[in-house]
């Protein structure tokens, strides 16, 4: 007679035969996950065993053995060992009161939840200023490294439709040679972060590539609006608007 499985489903003894989606799966309760015994701990499968025999292999390099030493001799292990001691002998010499405080100390899991996301929130925004500090800081040569490094992962370039063939240098010589000014507004341009005027590598015909003699340094709002129109209609355009707006009579 075979004998019968009397452990509860979802522990090591009696784990479940198969692994759901994500979302369906029970925190704390053994799989069958790839052939293996794992255990869902809320955000991965993991396997204890072969975590357990890593930790002993990492313990028995000579790296970790010197780390070891080292953080043993310094005056934060010995300052933790102190505090630790004092709270050792008060929980033995008042056992009492040590059980008595447990469910008092212990934090809930809402409020660890809450605190958890407002700790991300902090650092995602320190994370943001930072980067925002960097890019209104950035130099002309970092605005023009930015430029062609990203103008090269393109996804019209990484699929061959355009060719990319710029660097650094050529930037830099356009840049001199226009001496600063956007070729078809007469603009100064900067590399000012979120600016209209901030300077931007353009085609000259749309259906070229980014290659030597048939690019310009233009404006960012120049480049907007020769994304949808040609050159000559873009610059059509501007001309009618400067002719009416020089020719319009506000009446009083």
């Amino acid at each position: 007679m075979s004998s019968l499985v009397t452990a509860e489903l979802g522990t090591k003894e009696n784990p479940h035969p198969f692994s759901p989606k994500p979302k369906d799966r029970i925190k704390s309760n053994y799989y069958i996950y790839k052939n293996e015994l794992r255990y869902w701990n809320g955000w991965e499968m993991v396997n204890k065993e072969r975590l357990r025999e890593y930790e002993r292999n990492r313990r028995k390099t000579p790296r970790f053995r010197e780390k070891r030493k080292e953080y043993q001799k310094s005056e934060k292990c010995k300052e933790y060992h102190r505090e630790y001691r004092k709270t050792y002998n008060w929980r033995k010499k008042h056992p009492d009161k040590y059980e008595a405080s447990k469910e008092k100390r212990r934090i809930p899991k809402e409020i660890k939840l809450k605190r958890s996301k407002e700790r991300c929130e902090i650092q995602r925004k320190k994370s943001n200023e930072r980067s925002k500090k960097k890019r209104d800081e950035q130099t002309l040569e970092q605005c023009i490294h930015y430029l062609v490094y990203h103008k090269k992962y393109d996804a019209r370039v990484k699929k061959g439709r355009i060719k990319c063939e710029m660097t650094e240098e050529l930037i830099m010589k356009l840049w001199e040679k226009q001496k600063g000014i956007c070729a078809l507004s007469g603009k100064e341009m900067n590399w000012k972060n979120n600016s209209l005027y901030k300077l931007s590598i353009d085609r000259i015909n749309q259906d070229g590539n980014y290659v030597e003699g048939e690019i310009q340094l233009v404006c960012y709002m120049v480049n907007i609006m020769k994304n949808h129109f040609t050159e000559e209609a873009v610059i059509d355009v501007c001309e009618a608007i400067a002719l009416y707006r020089g020719n319009f009579e506000f009446d009083e």
